[in-house]
C-alpha cells in the first residue's frame, strides 16, 4: 500500500509539472518570469542541493521547473525533491507543492497537536536522513534554509545585504546536510517587485542563479551556513543598480 501511494504521488507530481510547465514557459517568453545567469545552471550535475531565499509560497513550484529539460525525459533520475513544511503539505496547501513537478520530503518545523518533543525530533531526523540519502545516490533537493518565509520574523532579526536585501539567518541543519553529504550547492535568489514596493504587484518575477559551490566534508556546519548566507546576500545584490 505504501509503495502504491508513493508511485501515485510521483505520477501526480510528474503530470502536474507537465501541466504547469507551458504556463511557466509562456510567462518566461513574455518576460513576466525572468531567469538571470541561466548559464550557471549545472544541467546534468548529480547530487545537488539547491538553496533559495523564501519570500513567498511560490518558490516550491518555481524552482523545480528550472530543471524541466532534464526531469521531463528522466523523471526518476533527475526529478527534483522539494522540502515543504509538513503541516502545509498535509493540510490546506497539499495540492500546491506538486505543481512544480517535484517529489516531496516533508519537514516538520513545529510540533503537531498531541506530538511530544521526542516524536517531533524523531520526525525531523527522519526527514534529514531522507534528504541525505537522496543526495548520496545522486539526487537533487530544493531546500529553503531560512526555515520559513523571510518576512515571518521581525525585520530586526533579518540579515541585510549592502543594498538592503533581506534574509533570515539560515538554520544550522542546512550546514549539517552539506557537511555530511558533500553535494554541489546551488544558490538561488528569487525577487518579486512587491519586496521593494507593495504597490508594484508580483510580476515580473526574477530568478537569479548563483555560482555552484563545493564544501569540504571536514568543515564545521556553522562555517558552511555563514558562507551560504554570504553567497545568497551577495547574489541578491549582484547586478542591481
Amino acid at each position: 500500500m505504501r509503495t502504491f501511494k508513493k508511485a501515485a504521488q510521483f505520477a501526480l507530481a510528474y503530470v502536474a509539472g507537465l501541466c504547469i510547465a507551458p504556463v511557466y514557459f509562456l510567462l518566461k517568453w513574455i518576460g513576466l518570469i525572468k531567469i538571470e545567469f541561466p548559464e550557471r545552471l549545472p544541467r546534468w550535475e548529480r547530487s545537488m542541493l539547491i538553496v533559495s531565499n523564501h519570500p513567498s509560497l511560490l518558490e516550491p513550484f518555481l524552482i523545480p521547473l528550472l530543471f524541466f529539460s532534464e526531469w521531463v525525459w528522466f523523471p526518476v533520475r533527475w526529478g527534483p525533491w522539494s522540502t515543504p513544511d509538513r503541516t502545509n503539505l498535509k493540510a490546506r496547501l497539499s495540492w500546491f507543492f506538486w505543481v512544480g513537478g517535484a517529489r516531496n520530503i516533508s519537514i516538520p518545523r513545529k510540533r503537531e497537536k498531541g506530538e511530544n518533543n521526542e516524536e517531533f525530533l524523531q520526525a525531523m531526523h527522519a526527514a534529514l536522513r531522507k534528504i541525505r540519502a537522496v543526495l548520496r545516490i545522486g539526487g537533487r533537493v530544493v531546500i529553503f534554509p531560512e526555515g520559513g518565509r523571510t518576512t515571518s520574523v521581525p525585520a530586526t532579526e533579518r540579515l541585510k545585504s549592502p543594498k538592503g536585501n533581506e534574509l533570515r539567518p539560515l538554520r544550522k541543519r542546512t550546514g549539517d546536510i552539506v557537511v555530511e553529504s558533500c553535494p554541489t550547492v546551488l544558490p538561488i535568489w528569487i525577487r518579486y517587485p512587491w519586496v521593494e514596493n507593495p504597490k508594484k504587484g508580483w510580476l515580473p518575477i526574477k530568478t537569479r542563479i548563483g555560482e555552484p559551490m563545493q564544501f569540504d566534508s571536514g568543515l564545521d556546519a556553522k562555517v558552511v551556513v555563514k558562507r551560504l548566507q554570504d553567497a545568497l546576500l551577495a547574489l541578491a545584490d549582484e547586478g542591481e543598480d
